[in-house]
């Protein structure tokens, strides 16, 4: 293959080895909350108790709060009619 489309030369050495990193970096959310309560650990186990006693009041209202909606068909009856409704220009 000799011309510039099917040059595999050419792409091979587009490829470059991937670097890996020996050392294991401390990013992302779980490091930094671990971090957090490392630095403040009381001020963290507070925060995460109020966190979950929010999220424990809020299903106790929602369940309390839920009530069945009954649908009644009662007011239909068969001889009313059907109202067209009219478009204005």
């Amino acid at each position: 293959f000799t011309r510039l489309v099917y040059d595999q030369a050419a792409i091979v050495a587009l490829i470059k080895p991937k670097d890996v990193d020996s050392e294991t970096s401390n990013e992302g959310f779980l490091s930094s909350l671990g971090e957090m309560f490392s630095k403040y650990p009381l001020a963290m186990t507070f925060l995460i108790l109020m966190m979950i006693l929010a999220l424990f009041g809020t299903g106790y209202s929602m369940k309390e709060t839920y009530a069945p909606i009954e649908l009644d068909y009662d007011f239909v009856d068969e001889d009313d009619e059907v109202v067209e409704a009219e478009i204005m220009d």
